[in-house]
Parts: C-alpha cells; structure tokens; sequence
C-alpha cells in the first residue's frame, strides 16, 4: 500500500473477501498499532473498507438465484479440507473457507429473520411515527450495535420498505436513508472500542473511522435538503436502499481520500503524549488473543528502543559541546527512561511466550537477546555520562577530545541505524538486502572506536607525568566505555545474522 490508492484498493478488497467491514476494520486498526502499516496506510485503507462493505448489501439482492444458499456451501467445502488434509496451511485454508461461509450462511439467516418485522405492529408503528432526522440516526446506530452488523440493520430497513399496503408505507425512502448513515456509523464502534485499549496510533485509526461516517452523515444531512432521494423513489425498495448505502459510503470516500495526507497530519496531532513523560511500552489487552499481532507488536517496540538510543546519543553529542549539570540531569533521566522502556518491552514479551508458533518462539528468543545487548549498552552510555563530571562539577576536555567524543557518537549513531535497519528487515520479513554490506559497515566503525581507544590509552602513559592527569583518566574511560557499546552492538549483529540467514533460508 504504497500510495492511497493501493491503500484503498487493498481495504476495498480484504472487506470484499472478509464480507464484514468490523473484521476489517479491526485488522486495520491492529495492524496501524503494531506499526505493521502507517497511520496513512490504515486511513487510505479504511476509506476503502467503507466502499468495500457495500459489495455486502448487494448479494442480499441476488435472492432469485440463491446465490447465498449457494456460497453457504462454502461451510462444507472448508469442514472437508480441514478433515482430508494434513498440512497445516492447507487446514488454515480451510478454515478461511469455511468462515467465509459462515457469514454468507449468516446473511440467510437476518434475511429470513428480518421478516418477522412484517407483522410486528408495534415496532413498525415506532419506526413509522419517527421523522427527527438525528433520532433516526441514532436509531441506526443502537440498531447496528445491537446486531453487531450494520448488514442486520439494512436488512431490517429492506423489509420494512417492502412491507405494508404499498412500497414505503411503513418507513419513508428518507428515514430509511439517516437509518443507514445511522449504522454506518454503529459499525464502526466496535474497532472504536478496540482502539481505544491500544496506543496511540490505534486510537487515532479507531477514531478517524468514526468520524468518516459522521462527516459523511453531515455531508448527506445537506444533501437531503434537495430531493436526490426522488431519484430513487421509482426503484423497488430493497434496491433503492442498497443504492442509498452504496452512494454515501462512495461519495464520502471520494471527498475525503484526496486528503489523506493532510488527515493523517490532523490525527497525528492527537493523542500526543507529554514529551516530559517517562515512555513505557504496554502490549494492549486484545494484543493477548492474537500472538501474531502481540509479537509485531513487541517487535515494533523494539525498533522503538533503538529510536530512543539514537536520539539519546544525538543529545548527548550536543551536550558535550558545552558539560553542564542542568543538561547532566536530563540525560540521566533519558538513561532511565531507556532502562524502564525496554524492560517493559520485555514483561510484554514474557507474557506472550509460550503461545507463539515455534518460529515466532525463536525470533522471541533472538529478541531477549537483543534487549540484554540493549542494557549493557545503556550502562556503557551511563558510565561515558558520569565520567563527564567530577564531585558535581564539569569536566573541562579539551576541544580535541570534545571532538573525539563527538565523532565517537557519530559512529555509534551509524552503527544503531544499520543495527535497526537489519532488525526492521527481519520484522517485516524482507530478506531482500545486502546483510552482509551492512555487517561489514558495521565491523568499520567498531574498528574505529577501537583504534580511537587504544590510541588515547597510550596518549595517558604519555600524559602520566603532568598535574592535568584526572581529565585523561576520564576521557579515557569514555573512550573505552565506547568501545564496549561497539562489543555489545556486535553481539547485537551476530544475534540478528543468526535468525536473519535461518528465516532467509526457511524462505527459500
């Protein structure tokens, strides 16, 4: 989903094969969480979920072929494939199938429970005597909520349509219109619900789903003001308000899709934390239920920690520029926040171990790994830290040795940026780089601390005999502190290269 039409096409098409927009919905709204896909990527995709979800309704008009009845049969196609076969994709295949004509059976089942509304005098005399376009919509809502299924609502609206001594005389072609845009909206509460025990950018997907029905039930608000709907006023009931869902969620995806960008921009600006707040990483409850979404999730979190290195040692480098305790007390609690972040990654993990298939196992196991590297990496960078003070007071290096320190936090940059660019591959599971360039980018700049390190160690032997030994002593503690951060993040390599050739073969 590389644009927003792919991103559209790809929603447009998982609802078609999913025939439920809540499903996909919440894949969306998961997937946007882990990090799997931008909050751009969800957006685009769910505007083309709404679009998709209207396929839905109109197989409720093929009635006169059966052609549910038909794709029911789906059920025992699935049941036989999970029986006669021994490989376990195939059996997951099966069971795609056989969910898939678990909906479409479901689809039979409101068809012919709908048509009880018929006879019911009292609830059709309720909708009849209801004309306040908000209470209609509200109407749609609790409907939709209450049947899980904005698909029950329509259905519902279809038989009453056709219901009475003639077309429309129970419920108007105008009512039925704000009951859909009514359950459109109620469809969307349920990934509302789940966004909101996610992170941030969950909440934003959940709620930016939401509001595409409300903007376009405003939109249709306005519109209702001319008489569209007597366009559609000819037509047989059931197909008039198929059309009328059809027409709302393409319209509103048509204005809104153009603006995806500046959207995605508009939702980044909620739910934004405070930047003073110690940063935890918390695996949201449905995570628990979906292993495959928990570990994306985690390894998200991870990609996360390296973020939070890198941008610690690009403050670090400016604050070498000019030591002072202010900045000495900011950076120590940035080694903190490092420290909590990660072992919250890692209880995340702790808690999904042992649910996993055995590949995800592994990759779990490569992970606490990676994480114990992590640690001993943030301790090297507190001991470069305290060695910058001296009894509370800053350590006056010279502007050579700032210099130094300055190129040393470049290349520990470099090395975590190709540390993440590998771990990012993997958690994709894109085997389509050049591992071994960046292993080799990787020994370059660890050569070079190295050689930094062992330069300046004879540069102290040198300086043993003047009064300005503490500072030496110091800058070369920080000089070997560095060159442990590059053994660690070597570690870091060797660990990932030993899962990235295994998962490149297996793919193979």
């Amino acid at each position: 989903a590389k644009n927003r039409f792919q991103g559209f096409g790809l929603g447009f098409l998982t609802t078609i094969l999913l025939q439920s927009s809540t499903a996909a919905s919440i894949m969306f709204v998961g997937f946007t969480a882990s990090g799997i896909i931008t909050l751009f990527q969800g957006i685009c995709m769910l505007i083309g979920s709404n679009v998709g979800t209207t396929i839905t309704t109109i197989i409720l008009s093929f009635k006169t072929i059966n052609a549910i009845e038909i794709l029911s049969v789906l059920v025992l196609v699935g049941v036989i494939i999970n029986i006669i076969s021994k490989n376990q994709k195939t059996k997951q295949i099966g069971n795609i199938i056989i969910g898939l004509g678990l909906l479409f059976a479901g689809m039979v089942l409101i068809d012919e429970a709908t048509v009880i509304f018929k006879t019911f005098e009292g609830f059709n005399s309720f909708i009849s005597s209801i004309t306040n376009p908000i209470v209609l919509v509200l109407l749609g809502i609790i409907l939709t909520m209450l049947t899980q299924s904005s698909l029950g609502t329509i259905a519902i609206l279809i038989s009453l349509a056709g219901a009475g001594a003639g077309a429309y005389s129970i419920i108007s072609l105008q009512s039925a219109s704000f009951i859909v845009y009514g359950a459109n909206i109620g469809t969307c509460l349920t990934a509302l619900l789940v966004g909101f025990t996610n992170n941030a950018q969950g909440k934003r997907v959940a709620l930016f789903h939401v509001l595409f029905n409300v903007f376009g039930t405003i939109v249709f608000a306005l519109i209702g003001l001319t008489p569209w709907l007597d366009l559609l006023a000819g037509i047989e009931p059931s197909l008039a308000i198929i059309l009328i869902n059809i027409i709302f969620n393409t319209v509103t995806a048509i204005i809104t899709l153009p603006f995806a960008k500046l959207i995605t921009k508009w939702m980044e600006k909620l739910f934004v934390k405070n930047k003073t707040q110690s940063q935890l990483f918390v695996l949201d409850k449905s995570s628990y239920e979906l292993p495959t979404i928990a570990i994306k999730n985690i390894n998200q979190g991870m990609l996360t920690a390296f973020d939070l290195m890198r941008q610690y040692v690009y403050d670090f480098k400016e604050y070498i520029k000019k030591i002072n305790l202010l900045d000495y007390n900011k950076l120590n609690k940035g080694l903190t926040s490092l420290n909590v972040f990660v072992d919250s990654v890692k209880e995340s993990a702790l808690q999904i171990s042992g649910k996993l298939s055995e590949t995800d196992e592994k990759n779990l196991s490569t992970m606490f790994e990676v994480a114990q590297n992590y640690k001993r990496v943030v301790h090297n960078l507190d001991e470069i830290l305290q060695s910058t003070v001296n009894n509370q007071k800053p350590i006056k290096f010279t502007q050579s040795q700032i210099d130094i320190m300055y190129d040393l936090g470049s290349e520990v940059i470099n090395i975590i940026n190709a540390d993440k660019n590998i771990y990012y591959h993997i958690f994709n599971e894109n085997y389509n780089i050049d591992f071994e360039v960046i292993v080799d980018g990787i020994m370059v700049c660890t050569n070079y601390i190295s050689d930094v390190k062992n330069k300046q160690k004879k540069l102290l032997i040198d300086k043993k005999k003047t009064e300005k030994i503490e500072k030496y002593a110091n800058f070369l503690n920080i000089t070997n502190q560095f060159d442990e951060i590059g053994n660690d993040f070597n570690d870091i390599s060797v660990n990932l290269a030993e899962i990235f050739v295994k998962l490149e073969e297996e793919t193979q």
